[in-house]
């Protein structure tokens, strides 16, 4: 299980990465999909099972990742879970 589901803009993957470093010296696991999804494997079902198993949803917020159908469909799937 991982402390922290990251949901970011593919275009801010810069700063996704500096997040998930800084965290993992302060000992937090974090989901990320780069990370956290293997080959060949439904990349939503994996997605949902990481926020669902996860404690925490972070969601990096910029003008991209408001906009973005996929981080509003992980905010969506993060509440109706309870994070």
């Amino acid at each position: 299980m991982s402390h922290i589901f990251i949901s970011y803009s593919r275009k801010d993957i810069e700063l996704a990465q500096r997040i998930v470093t800084a965290l993992a010296e302060n000992d937090f696991d974090t989901w990320v999909d780069w990370d956290s999804i293997p080959k060949g494997e439904d990349w939503w079902n994996e997605i949902a099972r990481g926020i669902e198993e996860s404690d925490a949803f972070l969601f990096l917020v910029s003008p991209d990742s408001a906009v973005s159908k996929i981080c509003n469909e992980e905010i969506d799937h993060a509440v109706k879970n309870g994070k």
